[in-house]
C-alpha cells in the first residue's frame, strides 16, 4: 500500500507542475484502494465494502468476516491467534502472514498469492468454513472434577472422543453453525459426569459459536454450554 501511496503522490506533483488548465480535464483518474485496519484485542467484525479494500490486521485474538461481495488487494496478518474466514463471492488477491498462529480460511478454488514468514499459520480452502475451523483436537474441562473431555476431528468427517474412561467415535456432519455427532462407537465406559451409558447409534446436535482460532463454545439441545480450546 506504500507503494501504491507514493505513485498517487508523485504523479499529482507531476501533474501539477506541467499540467495547463486545459490538460487538468484530461487527468487520469488514480484509484487508491481503501485502507481497513483492525488492532488491539478480541474483535468480532463483519467486514462489507463495495471499494476495493487493503486490510491490515493486528492484534491478538480477533474473529474477522471478509463478506461476500468484498474485494481484497492486499491482506496483511501480523497480530496472534485470529481467525479470518473469507466468504464465498468475497477475494483476496494477495495475502501477507508475519504474525503466528493464526487461521485464514478462504473458499474453496480461491486463488491467492501468498507469502508466510511467520510461525504455526494455517491457510485452508473449504467449501464450508466451519468445518475447516474446528479441524484439530479440543478440550474441555469440568471445572469442578477437573476432569478432561477430549474430541479430535479428522478432515475426512471422522471424529473420536475421551472422556475419562469412555472411548468414542464416530462421523460428523456441519450445517451452518450447528455440528452434528453421530456416535458409531462407544465402549460404554464411565465418562467425567460418572454416566455409564453406551451412546452408539445415537445423535448428538450442537450449536457453535467460533471465539477464535483457539476457543469455541457449544450449546446442546438442553441449552447446556461448553467451551473448549485447540490443542497444540
Amino acid at each position: 500500500m506504500i507503494k501504491k501511496t507514493l505513485l498517487a503522490i508523485t504523479t499529482g506533483l507531476l501533474l501539477t507542475a506541467c499540467g495547463s488548465d486545459s490538460d487538468s480535464g484530461n487527468s487520469p483518474e488514480i484509484k487508491i484502494d481503501k485502507p481497513i485496519t483492525i488492532s488491539g484485542i478480541s474483535t468480532t467484525k463483519e467486514i462489507f465494502e463495495t471499494d476495493t479494500i487493503d486490510l491490515t490486521i493486528s492484534g491478538s485474538g480477533h474473529v474477522i468476516t471478509v463478506k461476500s461481495g468484498t474485494s481484497v488487494d492486499e491482506m496483511i496478518v501480523s497480530g496472534l491467534n485470529n481467525l479470518i474466514t473469507v466468504e464465498a463471492g468475497a477475494s483476496v488477491s494477495s495475502l501477507q502472514l508475519s504474525g503466528s498462529n493464526n487461521m485464514i480460511v478462504l473458499p474453496t478454488g480461491a486463488s491467492v498469492s501468498q507469502n508466510d514468514t511467520g510461525l504455526g499459520n494455517t491457510v485452508t480452502y473449504q467449501k464450508n468454513n466451519l468445518q475447516s475451523i474446528i479441524v484439530g483436537t479440543w478440550n474441555f474441562t469440568y471445572e469442578d472434577t477437573q476432569c478432561t473431555e477430549s474430541y479430535t476431528f479428522e478432515a475426512d468427517d471422522n471424529f473420536n472422543m475421551t472422556s475419562l474412561d469412555e472411548v468414542a467415535s464416530g462421523h460428523y456432519s456441519v450445517t451452518g453453525d450447528s455440528v452434528a455427532l453421530n456416535i458409531t462407537a462407544d465402549n460404554g465406559m464411565s465418562d467425567c459426569l460418572g454416566d455409564t451409558f453406551d451412546d452408539t447409534g445415537k445423535l448428538f446436535e450442537l450449536l457453535v459459536e467460533i471465539h477464535s482460532n483457539d476457543s469455541m463454545t457449544w450449546t446442546n439441545e438442553y441449552e447446556y454450554t461448553a467451551t473448549l480450546t485447540r490443542q497444540p
